[in-house]
C-alpha cells in the first residue's frame, strides 16, 4: 500500500519561486474549502485560480490531498512547539504566554484554523489536535496548587471554551493581538 504523506518540506529551503507557487495552491484550496469539501475539490480548479498551469502542482504536491495533509503537518508541528515552549507547570502559574502563543498560532495560520473551525475542516484532524489539547489541559490542571481534579466534563467545557474563541477570533479576521485575547481569556472560569 502507498503511503500517502508526502516528506515534510522545510520552506525556508526552498526558492523562491517554489514558495510562491506552494503558497498559491494552499491558498487556493483553503477558499475553495470555505465553499465545499476538501474531496469535491479539483486540482484543475485550483490551477484556475491560482493562475498555474495544470501540470505546475504535480512538481510539488501529489493531489490535493497532499496539499491539505502538508498545511495540517505544519500546524501540528507549530502546534506542538506551542505546548513545548509553555510547559503545563509553568501554564499553571500563568497562562498569559500560553493563550499569547496559541492566539499569535492561529493568527498566523488564520485562513487554515478557519477552514478547520468553521467551515468544511478535516474531522480527523480535529480529533487529534482535540485530544492533545484536552492531554494538556490535564497536565495543567494537574500542576495546580492544590491539582484540580480534571473530570473529563471540565476538560470537555475548558476545551470548547477556547476553541470557540479561536473560531470566533479567526472568523472576525483576527482584529484584536493575540496579547489582548490572551489578557481575557484566563478571566473565564476555565483554568
Amino acid at each position: 500500500m502507498e503511503n500517502r504523506k508526502s516528506a515534510p518540506v522545510n520552506e525556508e529551503t526552498l526558492d523562491r519561486r517554489v514558495r510562491r507557487t506552494r503558497k498559491l495552491l494552499q491558498t487556493s484550496l483553503l477558499a475553495c474549502m470555505r465553499e465545499k469539501p476538501l474531496g469535491s475539490i479539483s486540482m484543475r480548479e485550483l490551477c484556475r485560480m491560482a493562475d498555474l498551469c495544470r501540470t505546475t502542482p504535480y512538481l510539488h504536491y501529489k493531489d490535493v490531498l497532499d496539499i491539505f495533509e502538508q498545511l495540517e503537518q505544519a500546524l501540528s508541528t507549530e502546534l506542538n512547539a506551542v505546548y513545548t515552549e509553555n510547559p503545563p507547570e509553568i501554564t499553571a502559574q500563568d497562562p498569559i504566554p500560553f493563550f499569547t502563543a496559541l492566539y499569535a498560532l492561529a493568527q498566523k495560520r488564520r485562513d487554515l484554523v478557519d477552514v478547520l473551525l468553521n467551515h468544511n475542516g478535516d474531522n480527523a484532524f480535529m480529533a487529534q489536535l482535540t485530544n492533545q489539547a484536552e492531554n494538556y489541559i490535564r497536565q495543567v490542571y494537574a500542576c495546580k496548587q492544590p491539582p484540580i481534579d480534571a473530570n473529563d466534563y471540565r476538560i470537555a467545557f475548558l476545551f470548547g471554551a477556547v476553541a470557540s474563541m479561536l473560531k470566533r477570533y479567526v472568523a472576525t479576521g483576527c482584529a484584536q493581538t493575540p496579547a489582548a485575547m490572551a489578557a481575557i481569556t484566563p478571566r473565564l472560569p476555565l483554568v
